[in-house]
């Protein structure tokens, strides 16, 4: 397996800032137009599962590397750091938010009487 590089602490910050920034676009182009799509009654709309756990799982990321900097990369087990049983929680954790978002917006379609 590769190693993803590890930078400066302020590197990983800038890192999770940029993930951040594009999971807040992709949550509202995947997620929140189709939620609004839905709310004004539109004929047809299209939710993606994929598209969907994007956008959270890059926000909860980017918030993990910017609260954490370097200990995020630590967590991660990138680089020289090993995985270890933080990495399955924090990664669990990062994907359950993406899949709360699948399943909300899964559930939104059903109430409003899409598919």
């Amino acid at each position: 397996m590769a190693d993803i590089p590890v930078g400066t602490d302020m590197q990983e910050r800038v890192l999770g800032g940029l993930f951040l920034a594009i999971g807040a676009l992709a949550t509202h182009f995947f997620v929140w137009s189709p939620y609004l799509e839905m709310q004004a009654g539109a004929e047809e709309v299209e939710i993606k599962f994929l598209r969907v756990l994007f956008g959270p799982v890059a926000m909860a990321l980017g918030l993990m590397q910017i609260v954490l900097g370097l200990g995020a990369a630590k967590i991660l087990g990138r680089g020289d750091y090993e995985a270890s049983w933080r990495t399955a929680v924090a990664l669990t954790a990062i994907f359950g938010a993406g899949l709360l978002a699948y399943f909300w917006l899964d559930a939104q379609a059903t109430a409003f009487g899409y598919g």
